[in-house]
């Protein structure tokens, strides 16, 4: 049975989706910046702006959160509504951990790349994951969930190889096939999709065995906890 909505996820619901929102923007506002500071070409900056997995997972994960700030009300998300949630979710996670254990001695150096590195492989990652766990309405994710997840994350891979071929640039070194060969970036292709399908599977047990449908249980305790602390 769906449960009301508790008065402290009305209270945090907007609020948190509008701020999360806005440290996306902010960190893809500096990425942006950057791309067009170095390259110098704004066409150019473009292509490289989408050309980055960890981008486009924010501007999923951007849209998923404008659309909860104007348009949610106190029923259920809409299956394609959880499902893009629940996607721009495991792509943020991915995101981050790819970029802690693979990435981060090669960010580029300097203040702003440090802020916008920050924002969108540990903030956002993090910040989306509370805010889908704690606040967002409820779902009720299928298993096929797990495979409809991948769909992007190989589309992106398999792009990005072809316009590698042509240009012979690759945004991530393990995709580079020029370099690695393709053996080893294919190796590479399938052990980070054996990694999106993990996440994706303990993200749907999670909706369906944890995360409370609108509130009660202990989840939801602890956010009207944390909202009477604040009405104190």
């Amino acid at each position: 049975m769906i449960r009301a909505m508790s008065h402290a996820q009305k209270l945090l619901n907007r609020p948190a989706a509008l701020l999360l929102a806005a440290v996306s923007v902010a960190g893809m506002a500096i990425r942006f910046c950057m791309f067009l500071q170095t390259i110098g070409h704004f066409a150019h900056a473009v292509f490289a702006f989408f050309s980055y997995f960890t981008l486009l997972s924010n501007l999923i994960a951007t849209g998923s959160l404008l659309h909860a700030a104007t348009t949610r009300s106190e029923r259920p998300a809409s299956p394609m509504t959880a499902s893009i949630e629940g996607a721009a979710l495991v792509y943020l996670l991915i995101a981050g951990l790819v970029f802690e254990l693979l990435l981060k001695g090669q960010a580029p150096p300097g203040r702003a790349s440090f802020i916008a590195d920050l924002l969108l492989h540990m903030v956002m990652p993090v910040g989306y994951f509370l805010y889908w766990l704690l606040l967002a309405p409820p779902r009720n994710l299928p298993w096929k969930s797990v495979g409809l997840w991948l769909l992007f994350p190989l589309g992106y891979a398999i792009t990005l190889l072809l316009i590698g071929q042509q240009t012979h640039s690759y945004p991530y070194t393990f995709l580079d096939a020029g370099n690695l060969g393709w053996p080893r970036t294919f190796v590479n292709i399938a052990v980070l999709t054996s990694a999106f399908a993990v996440l994706s599977a303990a993200i749907v047990w999670l909706d369906r065995n944890v995360k409370p449908d609108f509130a009660g249980g202990s989840i939801d305790l602890i956010v009207i906890n944390s909202a009477s602390l604040l009405d104190i």
